[in-house]
């Protein structure tokens, strides 16, 4: 076969996948390699790309803030440099802050939400977010809190990616968790079947290091049972960071790390990470009981208020963790650490997508207009392999109000940068190759067929191919993931990502094989709107490793201002 990159073994064609495009006009059929068929191609993807985007990025963009006043006071002016930059006009927040569900539905006031608060009741009402309709964004996920931003959702959504999965190595990525009263005796079996004699008790939904506690004993874990709390297994030996007192007394303290995501899509993902997150340090030195709580949490909030903490002392920012690694002679780079990062976070959502895809299955939405800042939270073990620890749908970017300190220059920048990706008007196909890498694809998938019908004959005649088939819903996602890429900034890829593909991959494959051996309804008669269950999922995968090249998808490709096209 001329084939020679496993990448492109896409596999057979799916069942109703054909139909599927028929219905879409969309088709990479097995014909000549031509200029034609490239003006065929662009003329598609052309069509798709203003389809999607017809309302917020072929006009020019008013962005409505609303929420809460001091969420909006807090936060807006963080942006505002990002919105600037772009040429954006930002409304005065709306009068009292929220949308009625006619306000929603008026496309003359907005044609984009920047929704400010701890809850998007606040900013408009949950169910108005199908009237908002693709044709304008909106910075909040539909579903994200009863997925993964409430602490006992997210245990929940993790167990039930992860039950089944036969390769241990692929669940490092958070820890085991239990949540109370119900999951008691399971908490109990399992502690007594891996040694495990400590954990960590965390109220369901409070923030900033409230109500959290060490459980030290069996003893202390019944007491458990009737509290309600969350559970998870307690991280016994983390990474410390070495600090030497007046006295010369060398201490260790713990640490975690807040890194910032933006999600662009959640089933199938697409998200990134800010290579400037923030290094939190506890104020007292560590002691593995944790009866002081200010040596085992490491919230800024906590400690900020311990007497005599700095803040540039109890914060870092991560180019000083790499120069104390450096110090330090760690073993592994920096870079290689960022990297397990990159994939601790892509494993936790990915396992979310199932649940993301219940959500709007259900409710005909697919929340393509959706973005979302997370607050990813982060800590290492001592060989430094990185868990997740939770995730908050609404970081804080409060600043310090002093602008040269790395924790303004941080949240300032992020927020620029995540604007650019977020409003890019840039065409993904007038200004990447996108096209032409689909043309490979779809010639080298069908050369890989004809090879095979024809029992490695290279003079056989060549066959229409099914397998270059591709559906509307990927071609959507292809075009968002090249537009994206163009403007990263300081965001690096967490999925897709080609130098974790083969990770990814073997992931995908053990929830496609469980999902798929399940039985279509479960008990009660109710669909399970499995994600990986048909095998479109994997080969979505397939396909944006396939076409992820430095000449496809590069950071440093040099882009025109082409606008969108009709």
């Amino acid at each position: 076969s001329q084939c020679t990159s496993p990448a492109f073994g896409i596999g057979k064609s799916l069942e109703g996948e054909r139909e599927l495009l028929k219905k879409s006009k969309i088709s990479l059929v097995n014909i000549p390699y031509a200029d034609r068929f490239y003006d065929k191609v662009q003329q598609t993807l052309q069509k798709v790309e203003h389809a999607m985007n017809k309302g917020w990025n072929t006009t020019d963009p008013i962005i409505m803030p609303l929420g809460d006043f001091d969420y909006v006071r807090r936060d807006l002016p963080v942006y505002q440099k990002g919105f600037d930059a772009l040429g954006i006009t930002v409304n005065k927040r709306f009068k009292g802050g929220v949308f009625t569900a006619d306000h929603v539905q008026d496309p003359k006031r907005y044609n984009a939400i920047l929704c400010l608060s701890f809850n998007t009741d606040h900013c408009f009402p949950p169910e108005s977010f199908k009237s908002i309709g693709l044709s304008r964004r909106v910075n909040r996920i539909k579903g994200l809190r009863d997925v993964v931003w409430s602490k006992d959702k997210f245990c929940r959504t993790m167990n039930a990616a992860t039950k089944g999965i036969i390769d241990e190595d692929l669940l490092s990525f958070t820890f085991p968790c239990w949540v109370m009263p119900t999951d008691y005796k399971n908490l109990v079996k399992y502690s007594k079947e891996n040694d495990i004699d400590q954990w960590i008790a965390k109220p369901r939904s409070l923030g900033a290091g409230k109500g959290i506690y060490v459980v030290n004993t069996w003893e202390e874990l019944t007491l458990e049972r009737k509290k309600g709390n969350l559970i998870q297994s307690y991280l016994t030996n983390p990474h410390l960071i070495k600090r030497t007192d007046a006295d010369g007394t060398v201490q260790r303290y713990k640490w975690d790390m807040r890194t910032y995501v933006l999600c662009t899509s959640v089933s199938p993902l697409r998200a990134y990470v800010y290579n400037r997150g923030l290094v939190r340090i506890a104020t007292s030195p560590y002691t593995k009981d944790c009866k002081n709580k200010t040596s085992c949490l490491t919230n800024t909030s906590i400690n900020k208020k311990v007497e005599g903490a700095q803040l540039k002392d109890i914060t870092w920012s991560l180019y000083k963790l790499r120069k104390y690694f450096t110090e330090q002679e760690e073993d592994e780079s920096f870079d290689e650490i960022f990297l397990r990062i990159q994939k601790a976070i892509g494993m936790a959502l990915i396992s979310a997508e199932s649940a993301f895809m219940k959500q709007y299955l259900k409710e005909g939405y697919s929340c393509q207009n959706c973005y979302q800042l997370l607050g990813v939270d982060i800590i290492f073990d001592s060989d430094l392999e990185p868990k997740v620890v939770e995730i908050n749908g609404e970081p804080s970017l409060k600043l310090t109000g002093n602008g040269k300190t790395h924790y303004d220059f941080t949240k300032r920048n992020m927020a620029r940068d995540l604007v650019g990706i977020v409003y890019n008007r840039n065409s993904a196909v007038s200004n990447t190759n996108l096209g032409r890498r689909l043309m490979d694809w779809a010639n080298c998938v069908s050369l890989d067929e004809s090879f095979e019908s024809s029992n490695g004959n290279p003079d056989a005649k060549r066959k229409k191919s099914k397998r270059s088939f591709i559906g509307k819903d990927h071609i959507e996602y292809l075009l968002s993931t090249f537009r994206e890429r163009s403007k990263l900034g300081g965001f690096k890829p967490i999925y897709p990502n080609t130098r974790l593909s083969e990770q990814y991959e073997r992931y995908l494959k053990q929830l496609h094989e469980k999902e798929a051996s399940l039985p279509p309804l479960r008990s009660n008669g109710e669909p399970r709107y499995n994600a990986h269950a048909n095998g479109r999922r994997l080969r979505l995968h397939h396909l944006v490793t396939a076409l992820q090249d430095k000449s496809a998808l590069s950071v440093d490709t040099e882009l025109g201002e082409g606008p969108m096209k009709k």
